[in-house]
């Protein structure tokens, strides 16, 4: 059952790489600006998910949040990829984390439930087991 699991999530995942190229392969760069979160004079840091402003290749300005980063500085400069289709809903900070965690993320257990289920069938298929 571990080996069904396993593959299962790494289709999964390699579904979600073939995502990730596609979409990097169709989108615009450019560089983002952190804004602050709550517009107070004195704030230095944004909030875990910051609030992230760029131009498009059009000139219109987008906000939008960005999950997943934590803290930024304000006003500190990213790269930052997006579909011109859809610019806000499909923004993304250009990091790798941000970039390959929905590949990452199902990669591990998919990698473990194989290793297991693989282990698990060399050491019942023993002769002598019982």
């Amino acid at each position: 059952m571990l080996l069904v699991i396993g593959i299962t999530l790494l289709a999964f995942a390699a579904w979600q790489a073939w995502q990730v190229i596609e979409f990097n392969r169709q989108a615009i760069s450019t560089t983002a600006t952190v804004v602050a979160d709550r517009g107070g004079e004195h704030d230095v840091m944004s909030e875990p998910h910051p609030l992230i402003e760029f131009a498009t290749a059009d000139g219109q300005t987008v906000r939008y949040n960005q999950n997943g980063m934590g803290s930024q500085r304000i006003g500190s400069h990213m790269p930052l990829r997006y579909l011109a289709a859809d610019p806000r809903g499909t923004a993304i900070v250009a990091t790798f984390w941000s970039t390959w965690s929905q590949v990452i993320l199902p990669l591990i257990p998919a990698i473990g439930a194989i290793v297991l289920g693989l282990l698990g069938a060399v050491v019942g298929l023993r002769p002598g087991r019982y």
